[in-house]
């Protein structure tokens, strides 16, 4: 069984949601993962449709050349990216293996 293409004819990735506020505004949040867990690209919005957070498009970029979270992490000093990297970092157990998109799921609605 082959993965749903997109209209590029890439592969859909599985992703994660997740809502949260910063500094008085709610954002929400969307991670797509590789098929081996790791973090693919990254969507933020201001939770009225509007994408606009570059950190986020600047993040996806360096996680398409290899980046990883932790080095990006540190470069994103402040803002609601933060806060979602954040959260890719709490879903990563120690072991440094990707918990299950399930998981991630139950970890973002709390």
């Amino acid at each position: 069984m082959s993965a749903a293409l997109n209209t590029r004819g890439r592969p859909i990735l599985p992703s994660v949601a997740m809502k949260f506020d910063y500094m008085g505004q709610r954002y929400n949040a969307r991670v797509t993962r590789h098929p081996d867990g790791r973090p693919a690209e990254i969507y933020l919005d201001d939770g009225h449709g509007h994408a606009f957070c570059t950190a986020a498009r600047l993040a996806s970029l360096l996680l398409s050349l290899g980046v990883d979270i932790p080095t990006i992490r540190r470069a994103a000093l402040t803002g609601p990216l933060l806060v979602v990297l954040d959260r890719i970092v709490a879903m990563t157990p120690p072991s440094g293996r990707n918990l299950p998109l399930e998981k991630c799921a139950e970890q973002s609605a709390e």
